[in-house]
């Protein structure tokens, strides 16, 4: 499941074929992709989604099938150009969930805030939390501290120094344009009675409401 959220386009991708499924939640553009990149993070994310519906189940795991998916993205929008990490931390990020239904057992990787459910289960990556709560303290800081016409440009900054620690050494893991960044992800197993969902954290967090 996924909603439309304040972007002028729809950044969330979610993909089913067979007993697989997937959900892509594209991060909110912050350095302008389209002007950097030649796509927009929800051409990317598009890209992506058909990538993987084109190679899911191909691969020896899931992890593989991923690799496979960004490999072939990463050749197509950046030809043989090798990108530095900072680049690809300026480029669109993701979070995302994949799983494959094996009988009664559900097998699954996903990095980011994104949501698994199964049969009451919760299951997310909590690695960017300290992040984003430190990125909310900042912003209530600025609150008092920066005069209002120049908030909007103050609070961007913010967050635009949190995205280059995208899968740096001092920062967090998250989905990238990267085929490393695929080594990332968390990986699980967990036994299926018959209810499943994914979703984005904004629908998450709406349902919660």
């Amino acid at each position: 499941m996924s909603i439309k959220g304040t972007a002028f386009e729809n950044e969330d991708r979610f993909g089913v074929k067979g007993n697989y499924f997937w959900v892509i939640d594209g991060a909110t553009d912050l350095f302008d992709s389209q002007e950097n990149i030649g796509y927009s993070v929800a051409e990317c994310m598009e890209l992506l989604s058909d990538e993987l519906y084109a190679v899911c189940g191909t691969q020896a795991s899931l992890v593989d099938d991923f690799k496979c998916a960004i490999t072939k993205l990463n050749r197509y929008i950046f030809g043989p150009r090798i990108l530095t990490n900072k680049e690809y931390a300026k480029s669109p990020t993701y979070s995302m969930v994949y799983g494959v239904i094996k009988g009664s057992r559900i097998d699954y990787i996903l990095i980011g805030d994104c949501y698994l459910i199964v049969d009451n289960q919760v299951i997310t990556d909590t690695r960017i939390s300290e992040f984003a709560k430190a990125n909310r303290k900042k912003v209530e800081k600025l609150l008092s501290e920066v005069d209002k016409t120049e908030l909007e440009k103050a609070r961007k900054e913010v967050f635009q120094a949190t995205r280059l620690k995208a899968n740096a050494e001092d920062g967090y893991p998250i989905g990238s344009l990267c085929v490393t960044s695929v080594d990332n992800v968390v990986q699980g197993s967990l036994q299926f009675k018959g209810n499943l969902k994914v979703m984005t954290d904004g629908f998450y967090k709406r349902s919660e409401e």
